[in-house]
């Protein structure tokens, strides 16, 4: 059984998001708590330990952003799913760096929940549609560029790899990156797994965790 508190305000969503869950195909799924302001959220997820925790980005009483770090203090086998309408660039980057494992806009088709649960459940990161993390064709900024090469020669990473990991710290999909760099899906595949294994992490939050440590996100 999957354990999930959801945390929104607005009864509309919430009761959506609930009935949404209720018809998953996948596993049985108990809502064990619905926290509607930012006061009672830490105390609710270090009562309950829930598996999936759905946070909304305009929940009162707190700056849901700046909640995610001290929340996967509390629980860090806990994956997090923003549940908002922004999409602005910048701040699906930053809910990223500070610890969400899926970014969903509350537009999105109940499928769309149901898949980004079982990604962030095997450890990936997920976006649903008309989410992005990042442009086109964005550069390493010039005066990053001794950090750059440092972190190369720390990490033994090949100029491919430094491009692809680019790509995967904005949070980008093997499809979205094979079709930027113009590779099959499988190469990007092999490249992912090579530079995961390099730089010692599991899964993509927790990459994106290690290079906002290191100041590597553009």
């Amino acid at each position: 059984m999957l354990k999930v508190i959801i945390a929104e305000d607005q009864s509309i969503f919430a009761e959506g998001l609930k009935q949404t869950l209720r018809k998953s195909s996948d596993e049985e799924i108990h809502i064990l708590s619905l926290v509607t302001n930012g006061t009672n959220l830490e105390e609710e997820v270090r009562h309950h330990r829930p598996d999936i925790l759905f946070l909304d980005l305009s929940l009162p009483g707190c700056d849901s952003l700046s909640m995610l770090k001290p929340i996967h203090t509390i629980a860090p086998d806990m994956r997090i799913i923003v549940f908002t309408i922004y999409q602005d660039t910048k701040m699906v980057r930053e809910a990223f760096r500070n610890g969400a494992d899926g970014y969903i806009l509350k537009t999105c088709k109940p499928c769309e929940i149901h898949e980004g649960i079982r990604e962030v459940k095997a450890g990936k990161v997920y976006m649903g549609s008309g989410v992005s993390a990042t442009e086109r064709h964005i550069a390493v900024k010039q005066n990053d560029t001794s950090n750059k090469d440092w972190f190369m020669q720390q990490y033994c990473l090949t100029n491919r790899e430094m491009e692809i990991l680019r790509l995967l710290s904005n949070a980008l999909t093997n499809k979205q990156i094979s079709e930027e760099l113009y590779i099959s899906d499988q190469t990007v595949g092999v490249h992912r797994k090579n530079i995961m294994r390099k730089l010692g992490v599991s899964n993509s939050a927790a990459l994106v965790r290690m290079l906002h440590h290191n100041n590597m996100l553009v």
